[in-house]
């Protein structure tokens, strides 16, 4: 473990006694930790500029420091230097070989650098200098209603993909209310063969079905909130995270799960952490809201639309009280950022700072307009994406300085 946690433990006073399952709970509202702040070093980013103009930028960085901006709202894929110096594209848009419409993720093997369009289910595989050097599309099983969607690449042969159920299938048989699914990550081969399954779990949609009868099927979208549990896989340590939230005694005090694990189960740190639960702005639930009954402005002259909108407000689920933790991303020292506030929130978003075994070191806010952090997490760096004046988006390096 590197020096990001010497000098600093846990106080006694925040050890909770061992729960039956043997874990110490750590009680966040009696530690007093160090807190980080972040100093701007490097921005990217213009108004009308061809080469750094973001609309949805995600960052990657390879071995050499360059950085590689995938960005599918304008599509484009483009390489920097480390001090932000344009270099060059890779592909362009299209449909045609080494082309794509949304891409979406990017990554490294040796090399070689690999491109996902969300659009195509294709990968893209490019040498050095951008030259393409082929495509890869994976077959889907016949039974699949819909196509997997690669999430990451290991080889030409060797993908990690999202198998989400098709839209007929999971909403064949649902009732009138919200729908909910289960999801896999899944690893295949270009044949669309399943060599395993890293993780399922349920997840919503974010789909209210409003009226299911003989006059008719009907469903709006809504905007949720984020809930827990939440699973993630890291390609790049091959571990999967799992967020949940645990029994609470009263609304003064919750409790919240970390467990990190390899696919085949093997637990690399688990940690309860108690909490006090913030209420939800009431300006956030009159959004929301106000935004599902303005998807029904224009129509409300007829008694079906009154009728849907009264189902699906009963069945919008708003909860009370903020999400206590919406993510954990693993830094590449070993540190895991656990980001404590949703984005529903106005406030900027907290993270907590732990070591590998998910003690506490150290709390980071992030500096106003930051909309969320992308890249590595490195020992003196993160990444994010800010935004400016008329919506402009900018990708900022910030140092992270130890206070």
């Amino acid at each position: 473990m590197c020096g990001l946690a010497i000098g600093i433990t846990l106080t006694m006073a925040a050890l909770v006694p061992e729960t039956a399952q043997g874990q110490q709970v750590v009680d966040l509202r009696r530690l007093n930790l160090p807190r980080w702040t972040l100093q701007e070093e490097l921005r990217l980013g213009s108004v009308d500029g061809e080469q750094d103009a973001f609309v949805r930028p995600q960052l990657k960085v390879d071995s050499e420091g360059r950085l590689y901006v995938t960005d599918g709202g304008i599509p484009a894929v483009r390489v920097f230097d480390q001090h932000g110096n344009f270099i060059r594209q890779i592909g362009r848009k299209g449909m045609g070989p080494g082309e794509y419409t949304m891409p979406i993720n990017v990554g490294f093997i040796g090399d070689t650098t690999w491109v996902i369009d969300a659009v195509t289910r294709r990968v893209s595989f490019f040498g050095r200098g951008g030259r393409h050097l082929g495509d890869a599309t994976l077959e889907s099983d016949p039974s699949d209603v819909q196509p997997d969607l690669f999430v990451e690449v290991f080889g030409p042969d060797d993908f990690i993909v999202l198998s989400p159920p098709g839209p007929d299938r999971f909403l064949r048989g649902h009732s009138i209310g919200r729908v909910n699914f289960r999801q896999s990550i899944v690893r295949r081969n270009r044949s669309g063969t399943r060599r395993d399954t890293l993780a399922s779990y349920t997840v919503e949609p974010g789909i209210i079905i409003t009226q299911d009868d003989a006059a008719g099927h009907s469903q709006v979208p809504y905007r949720g909130i984020p809930q827990l549990p939440m699973i993630s896989y890291i390609p790049e340590y091959n571990e999967i995270t799992h967020l949940e939230r645990t029994p609470a005694n009263n609304l003064d005090v919750g409790e919240f799960r970390v467990t990190i694990r390899r696919p085949d189960g093997t637990v690399i740190a688990d940690r309860r952490f108690r909490y006090k639960p913030v209420p939800l702005p009431r300006s956030v639930k009159d959004s929301i809201r106000a935004e599902m009954e303005s998807r029904y402005r224009g129509a409300r002259v007829s008694l079906g639309a009154e009728k849907q909108l009264a189902v699906a407000l009963q069945h919008l689920g708003i909860p009370d009280y903020v999400p206590p933790a919406s993510g954990v991303v693993r830094g590449s020292d070993g540190t895991w950022w656990l980001a404590r506030q949703s984005s529903t929130d106005p406030s900027p978003e907290h993270y907590l700072v732990t070591d590998a075994a998910l003690n506490p070191i150290a709390t980071v806010v992030a500096p106003p307009n930051v909309s969320y952090l992308t890249g590595q997490r490195t020992r003196d760096h993160v990444w994010a994406v800010v935004k400016g004046e008329f919506d402009i988006q900018y990708l900022v390096r910030y140092r992270i300085r130890r206070n």
